[in-house]
């Protein structure tokens, strides 16, 4: 279905665990409900300009390169406690983004995965990511990273904060 610009809906109800660049490109794309034995995605919305909301499934452990890149009208996500690494890019360039709640037992943050996001105020990352890599957050300039680590984790590397309005430390879940 890659590069299909009048796909409205998409409904993944196969027993897949994997799901590749599939709706890479469908910029008409809105809804997507995805089986919840998936445990991998990997450029798999890249660049679905119109898709607003979705909710990640239940199985769900890594979200890989570019997954949600350029979802410009992604206005919000739910997470599953499962997910342990958000990959390189991921969250790119979704402009509608304000408020994110990154879910505990979440591990590593990769480079530019939330960069560029034009509307993206707050995020919340729990004491379980353990790594974060450099410009994880870059351009983000609007945002607030609410911690709730008591300080900044030494594995976390530097710069992983560049242009945003810093963090805020021993921080309870927002929203």
């Amino acid at each position: 279905f890659q590069g299909c610009s009048n796909i409205k809906k998409a409904i993944v109800e196969c027993n897949v665990k994997t799901l590749p660049s599939v709706f890479s490109g469908c910029s008409k794309l809105e809804v997507a409900v995805l089986n919840d034995n998936v445990t991998s995605m990997d450029g798999t919305f890249k660049g679905c300009s119109s898709l607003k909301t979705i909710k990640l499934p239940k199985n769900l452990e890594y979200l890989g390169y570019s997954t949600f890149y350029g979802c410009k009208s992604l206005e919000s996500i739910e997470f599953n406690s499962k997910l342990t690494k958000i990959d390189y890019g991921c969250f790119a360039n979704c402009d509608s983004l304000k408020e994110v709640v990154l879910p505990y037992g979440l591990k590593e943050i990769q480079l530019f995965a939330f960069s560029e996001c034009d509307s993206l105020i707050k995020i919340w990352i729990p004491e379980t990511v353990t790594v974060i890599r450099q410009n994880a957050f870059e351009n983000t300039k609007s945002l607030t990273i609410y911690a709730q680590a008591n300080n900044k984790p030494a594995t976390w590397e530097s710069g992983y904060d560049y242009y945003t309005k810093g963090v805020l430390w021993s921080q309870e879940k927002i929203g």
